[in-house]
């Protein structure tokens, strides 16, 4: 079944767009990278900026790995100075019901 991460975040008023077009640049390598079977960034209608990321990996420790490198490239602090606040990760798998 594999692991499912949901990454919310809350963006600043005046980086929304930035950070949309931030995304979008640098999913084009998520969903490259070995393990992600997918991504989908949502908008909460009530609160604009609030982004959601649901990501879909073989395991947990191949999200971890990709973590780690986006941690280690510098990419992950040029997205946070975007965030009003620590990004909320949550990590999920099917349950048989």
């Amino acid at each position: 079944m594999g692991c499912v991460v949901v990454l919310e975040t809350q963006t600043k008023p005046e980086h929304v767009g930035d950070a949309k077009a931030f995304l979008r640049n640098s999913l084009k390598e998520t969903r490259v990278y070995d393990g992600c079977r997918g991504v989908e960034v949502v908008e909460n209608l009530d609160t604009p900026g609030n982004l959601i990321l649901y990501e879909r990996w073989d395991s947990r420790p191949k999200y971890e790995a990709y973590l780690a490198w986006r941690l280690e490239s510098g990419v992950m602090d040029s997205f946070a100075a975007m965030l009003e606040g620590e990004p909320s990760i949550r990590f999920f798998e099917g349950v048989d019901v």
